[in-house]
């Protein structure tokens, strides 16, 4: 029980959950198959069930709201009936059969993902309907920006009034998502179904495994993917530690000051006494852990098969141990975080702001941080060095050649996928390119954002001379578009079909904000984001590399590989994984 600011509980195991909030926030997640009964005395009571009995199974789910906000989201083959007499109500019906929602507030959205079709009154600001199913699809957007990303073997629409709504549907089953805060972001990757409620800032949660997961956010960001069939475990230094474990063993995360997040998704216990500020101690494997804390915070993670022990002397200390050797770190600046996920050993020192560094191949992994942020993920077989003198330098390696870039000026992202080389130089602001294929690529930007992405086995050069260039190709083919006003949007090439969603293209929108890109067929997908949010998800078979200059970087990948996420300030997250 937590009687400060958020009492998050998620039980994603075979057994009960049972979660008592009075006070701001109760969220509690039950994935299994058994009941949750919770109940909620303060502003937001938001009940999850995801198994087989109640909210996303064959039955039926219903859930009264009368504080803030009412989410609901039923995800199975019978009916939703909600009623909502606060701000916002949103429903969403993903069955086969029909969904009647009636709004007399602010903003009703209905999304309807099924075979049957969706009738939507709305006499506020804004109707969205969302239609995903293998008929037609009727949108209708008031607001801001419009985006629809579909991303299975239907269509799908999204649209967005607020700040950010995002609707991804990328599996063989449905997903809808609302947001009602800042950014609600639920992706759903798997073949079984996945809830999320968001009420604070952000909220996002990932399932991408055959198995379970849920992870709640109600401070800053809350941003932990885990893919594989292996650990993961992430946490946060301010306000926010985040852990999730979506595997077959346990993973607990205690706080006993601002915010208590116990994620238990094994079939053991998990008990936890902190007596500093923050205590967080992960235990994923089947030994123990004992960590003492003696500073601001102490983090350790111990996922493997052997024993994990790190002191902290500065501020923060983490160190994520994910494998079935040792891993110790020591932190002399602000954040070191360092996440192991292979068979090796890896150390890294940080000097800077903050070093992030994700090593989830067979080999070494060194890199050196000079300036703000240097961000190197490396998921291939090969070495990776990449040195960073400006504001943000983040290259990504995912093939089985070497990549080298150096950056001069404020970022150069450089993408390097195929077995060839990639030498990009940049001179403007912004130098984005992208080779994902069998050939070369070299531009030039001499404007203010230049953004390559090349997927396929031929060739891309574009230049852009605007605000905003983004090409997307990702098929055997060519895509050559030029951005010169404010909104380039341009349809993304997955498949080998012409449908908008399934093994075809994939309509993208970018309304300066928000570019949205769902690529979740058998081709590669590349996507970078200039402005504020990036997200990019893909689902497939191939590899994903996606970059953000600006505040948010999301990439979720929902393969059967490792997932390593890092989080350091606010507002910046770096999801980056490949198969």
């Amino acid at each position: 029980m937590d009687d400060g600011v958020i009492l998050r509980v998620i039980y994603c195991g075979h057994s009960r959950l049972a979660v008592m909030n009075d006070d701001l926030i109760l969220r509690v997640i039950y994935c299994g198959h058994s009941r949750l009964p919770v109940m909620n005395n303060g502003v937001i009571l938001r009940v999850i069930y995801c198994g087989h009995i109640i909210c996303c199974g064959h039955s039926r789910l219903a859930v009264m709201n009368d504080g803030l906000i009412l989410r609901v989201i039923y995800c199975g083959h019978s009916r939703l009936s909600v009623m909502n007499d606060g701000v916002i109500l949103r429903v969403i019906y993903c069955g086969h059969s029909r969904l009647l929602v009636l709004n007399d507030g602010v903003i009703l959205r209905v999304i309807y993902y099924g075979l049957s079709r969706p009738l939507v009154m709305n006499d506020g600001v804004i109707l969205r309907d969302i239609y995903c199913g293998h008929r037609q699809l009727a949108v209708m957007n008031d607001g801001v920006i419009l985006r629809v990303i579909y991303c299975g073997h239907s269509r799908l629409a999204v649209m967005d009034d607020g700040v950010i709504l995002r609707v991804i549907y990328c599996g063989q089953s449905r997903l809808a998502v609302m947001n009602d805060g800042l950014i609600i972001r639920v992706i759903y990757c798997g073949h079984s179904r996945l809830p999320v409620m968001n009420n604070g800032v952000i909220l996002r949660v990932i399932y991408c495994g055959h198995s379970r997961l849920s992870v709640m956010n109600d401070g800053v960001i809350l941003r932990v993917i885990y893919c594989g069939h292996s650990r993961l475990a992430v946490m946060n230094d301010g306000v926010i530690f985040r852990v999730i474990y979506c595997g077959h063993s346990r993973l607990p995360v205690m706080s006993s000051s601002d915010i208590l997040r116990v994620i238990y998704c094994g079939h053991s216990r998990l008990p936890v006494m902190n007596g500093g500020v923050i205590l967080r101690v992960i235990y994923c494997g089947h030994s123990r852990i004992e960590v003492m804390n003696d500073g601001v915070i102490l983090r350790v993670i111990y996922c493997g098969h052997s024993r994990l022990a790190v002191m902290n002397d500065g501020v923060i200390l983490r160190v994520i141990y994910c494998c079935h050797s040792r891993l110790a770190l020591m932190s002399s600046g602000d954040i070191l975080i360092i996440i192991y996920c292979g068979h090796s050993r890896l150390p890294i020192m940080n000097g800077g702001v903050i070093l992030r560094v994700i090593y989830c191949g067979h080999s070494r992994m060194k890199v050196i941080n000079d300036g703000v942020i240097l961000r190197v993920i490396y998921c291939g077989h090969s070495r990776h060095a990449v040195m960073n003198d400006g504001l943000i330098l983040r290259v990504i390696y995912c093939g089985h050649s070497r990549l080298s870039v150096m950056n001069d000026v404020v970022i150069i992202r450089v993408i390097y996928r195929g077995h060839s080389r990639l030498l990009v130089l940049n001179d403007g602001v912004i130098l984005r390119v992208i080779y994902c294929g069998h050939s070369r690529l070299l531009e030039m930007n001499d404007g203010v954002i230049l953004r390559f992405i090349y997927c396929g086995h031929s060739r891309l050069a574009v230049m852009n001379d605007g605000v905003i260039l983004r090409l997307i190709c990702c098929g055997h083919r060519r895509l050559a578009v030029m951005n010169d006003g404010i909104i380039l949007r341009f349809s993304l090439y997955c498949g080998h079909s012409r449908l908008p969603c399934g093994h075809s293209r994939l309509s993208v929108m970018n309304d300066g904000v928000i570019l949205r890109v769902v690529c979740c067929g058998h081709s590669r997908h590349l996507l970078m984001n200039d402005a504020v949010i990036l997200r990019v998800i893909y689902c497939g078979h191939s590899r994903l590399s996606v970059m953000n200059d600006g505040v948010i970087l999301r990439v979720i990948y929902c393969g059967h590989s490792r997932l390593v996420v890092m989080n350091d300030g606010c507002h910046f997250k770096s999801h980056l994984l490949w198969p």
